[in-house]
């Protein structure tokens, strides 16, 4: 019985091809397996984009909402309290948005932050609207003794300021993404 025998060209020629296929197979799964990472990566990094974004927005309309009561009272102004409505909206919107873009094994700090700001508003709303009674003939606030303005000026002042470091640690949070 003869024995069939590959000569040594032939046996070099498969194991080249077989070399060249077993390459181009490890080729494309790590084509489509980078093409996946990457897909996935793109859409991380637009998601923190936009989550660090929409934070900064909070920021920014939070501080304006502040910066517009503060101006209403030192303005005495009545009129300048109708202007923080809009600012007071785009904070709303932006913290919807901030929740929509977020994970939902998210904490629930960022989803909180719209209850606190609202009760931070109607806290600053009801201040100034005593304030600027008070300065003018009809003051609705006379019930209230400067204490206990003080002591309302004191607790707005601490929901402020707890309001701000919220959104610090959210933004600076955002960031670290």
């Amino acid at each position: 019985m003869a024995i069939l025998r590959f000569p040594l060209k032939a046996k070099f020629g498969l194991l080249l091809v077989g070399f060249i296929v077993a390459m181009s197979i490890v080729i494309a799964m790590s084509y489509n397996t980078s093409s996946e990472v990457a897909a996935r990566l793109r859409e991380v990094e637009f998601s923190a984009i936009q989550q660090h974004s929409e934070a900064f927005r909070l920021m920014d309309s939070f501080k304006e909402v502040s910066r517009l009561f503060d101006e209403a009272l030192v303005s005495g102004d009545p009129a300048v309290l109708a202007e923080i409505q809009r600012p007071k909206d785009l904070f709303l919107i932006h913290a919807e948005r901030l929740v929509r873009t977020m994970p939902k094994s998210a904490p629930e700090d960022p989803r909180g932050i719209s209850v606190d700001f609202i009760e931070y508003y109607a806290a600053a709303l009801d201040y100034n609207t005593i304030m600027l009674g008070r300065e003018s003939e009809d003051d609705p606030a006379g019930h209230l003794s400067d204490e206990e303005v003080r002591q309302y000026a004191a607790g707005i002042a601490a929901m402020e300021k707890g309001l701000l470091g919220d959104l610090n640690q959210l933004t600076v949070m955002r960031a670290k993404q």
